[in-house]
């Protein structure tokens, strides 16, 4: 049984099925295993976050129909989405509450739906 520490290598004490020397080599040896992943899923979420309150704000202004040039400028990226719903043939995209499609005139027609509806397991 290899008895060095995963992270420093330094000679374990104690427990036999120890793999690090301490807690501070433990945390340090997860957080560079995990640290490019998380770094991932923060920045996607962080983009998915600006998407939502792109649609958020202009929700709360009654504007449901936007020019996708516009809402592109704002910092909006269609291609990251939460899912999607097929409704009679037509693909809606999901950023969280809200759906959207993008039609062929170069807009982007939204709308926002109940999530207790949606919920997985009920």
């Amino acid at each position: 049984m290899n008895n060095s520490c995963r992270n420093c290598g330094a000679r374990i004490r104690g427990r036999i099925d120890k793999k690090f020397c301490d807690d501070s080599c433990r945390s340090a040896f997860h957080n560079q295993v995990n640290g490019e992943m998380t770094s991932v899923m923060r920045n996607t979420h962080r983009m998915l976050r600006r998407n939502w309150k792109i649609l958020t704000r202009h929700f709360n202004r009654g504007e449901y129909v936007l020019d996708y040039d516009r809402i592109h400028q704002e910092g909006f990226n269609a291609n990251l989405v939460t899912g999607y719903v097929l409704e009679e043939s037509r693909i809606k995209y999901r950023c969280y509450e809200y759906t959207f499609e993008l039609s062929p005139d170069g807009c982007v027609r939204f709308d926002k739906y109940n999530l207790k509806d949606y919920e997985v397991g009920e």
